[in-house]
């Protein structure tokens, strides 16, 4: 008799060798997406997920499994938006709404454009 008690044994055998087969290129494709989340995006770590699953039914003395692999690769980054919540709490601000607008008035008119040399002909002489 035959005996298998090793997982990694069992996996061999699962589907006649097929599915450590499609664990092996699922494998591969994650680290493929890893690599190129990391060179596209100029990161220096990205991650990724693989699950295996078996389910195992008993019945009448015979075992029957059957096995999936998934995996969740990195996905494209989102850029972050910051918002504030409104005064009375129904919504969102782009803007402080606790943070007080400061008075600018507008300057109208001619302004004089100084250079650093000229300003430093001036000091210097």
């Amino acid at each position: 008799m035959n005996e298998i008690k090793d997982f990694s044994r069992l996996i061999a055998e699962l589907e006649d060798g097929q599915f450590n087969a499609d664990c092996s290129a699922t494998l591969q494709e994650s680290l493929k997406a890893l690599q190129q989340r990391c060179d596209i995006d100029g990161m220096r770590a990205a991650k990724a997920q693989i699950a295996v699953a078996i389910t195992l039914v008993l019945d009448s003395g015979n075992i029957t499994m059957t096995a999936d692999v998934k995996s969740k690769n990195p996905p494209k980054p989102r850029n972050r938006t910051i918002f504030w919540l409104s005064q009375d709490g129904s919504g969102v601000c782009r803007e402080n709404p606790k943070q007080p607008r400061l008075p600018f008035d507008v300057i109208a008119g001619k302004r004089e454009v100084v250079t650093y040399d000229e300003e430093r002909k001036d000091i210097y002489g």
